[in-house]
């Protein structure tokens, strides 16, 4: 739960051209498996959190 939290505090939000208000963030979570020292794999989850259209970029 604190790497949660801490991800939480650290969220940005921004306004856009359509909406002042704007709450879109993205998330990503990474998690990498090791043993011994040794790579194993990594797994990554990422939320884009809404789409943004083509006018906005």
């Amino acid at each position: 739960m604190k790497v949660i939290e801490q991800g939480s505090s650290s969220r940005i939000t921004a306004s856009s051209s359509s909406n002042s208000d704007s709450s879109r963030s993205y998330a990503i979570l990474q998690i990498k498996l090791t043993r011994e020292y040794r790579s194993h794999g990594k797994f990554s989850l990422i939320d884009l959190a809404g789409s943004v259209r083509g006018a906005d970029i």
